[in-house]
């Protein structure tokens, strides 16, 4: 409970050039992915506005200034990415959004008419579903957990393995690949299945790719 988790937020997202958010970074199957790792990890997990509802619009830098502070912040703000390869050009750097331009704003604010429409409707419902699980089997035994009682590993290219032991003396498994290739068979976890993502593993044990399994076993099994 020391540590709140998050896939983005609004420094890191404001502070990109044109304001791209993960769902417009990444693919679906990765975002799902990473999602559900977020939400079922012990951590307090922290989601930036319209995140839970797989929001496209841009969150740019914006601003309200008076005319002299504004045009420094403009250029001070062209300037702090001229550094980068991609914005080397000025022709570049002045298609960066102007944050003292009204549009800059109203191009952030979310889209709540989206809601009630696919993609977003299903994002929604994901999140939906993936926080009642939370509620229900994760976070009743999180009372008394203590540092130093969980540890992880990689596999493979993309593969990741964390074991959690809880505060009631459960063991929260995770087995995932956040790759676009099969990786390799993995050891599986004991305990009841209470979430996958993407296709189930291979008679082997092979993790297909954007996949994970969630198990959890009771104090009583994992002692």
């Amino acid at each position: 409970s020391a540590f709140v988790g998050f896939l983005q937020t609004h420094e890191q997202v404001g502070n990109r050039a044109f304001g791209e958010r993960i769902t417009t970074l990444a693919s679906p199957q990765a975002s799902a992915g990473a999602t559900a790792i977020l939400l079922l990890a012990p951590s307090p997990p922290l989601l930036f506005m319209g995140e839970e509802h797989g929001a496209t619009a841009p969150f740019l830098y914006f601003c309200d200034f008076g005319p002299e502070l504004a045009a420094a912040v403009t250029q001070g703000r062209r300037r702090e990415f001229a550094r980068f390869q991609r914005f080397s050009d000025p022709t570049a750097q002045a298609r960066i959004p102007d944050p003292n331009d009204p549009d800059t704003f109203r191009r952030s604010r979310l889209d709540w008419d989206c809601l009630d429409r696919p993609p977003n409707a299903q994002v929604l419902a994901q999140y939906r579903q993936l926080l009642a699980l939370r509620r229900c089997e994760i976070v009743p035994r999180l009372v008394g957990t203590t540092g130093g009682r969980a540890r992880w590993w990689t596999f493979g290219v993309a593969g990741l393995g964390v074991d959690w032991t809880l505060g009631d003396g459960s063991r929260l498994a995770l087995r995932a690949n956040l790759g676009p290739q099969q990786a390799g068979a993995v050891p599986p976890p004991t305990g009841r299945l209470i979430h996958r993502v993407g296709d189930e593993l291979g008679p082997r044990g092979d993790l297909p790719p954007w996949s994970g399994v969630w198990h959890l076993t009771e104090p009583q099994e994992s002692g």
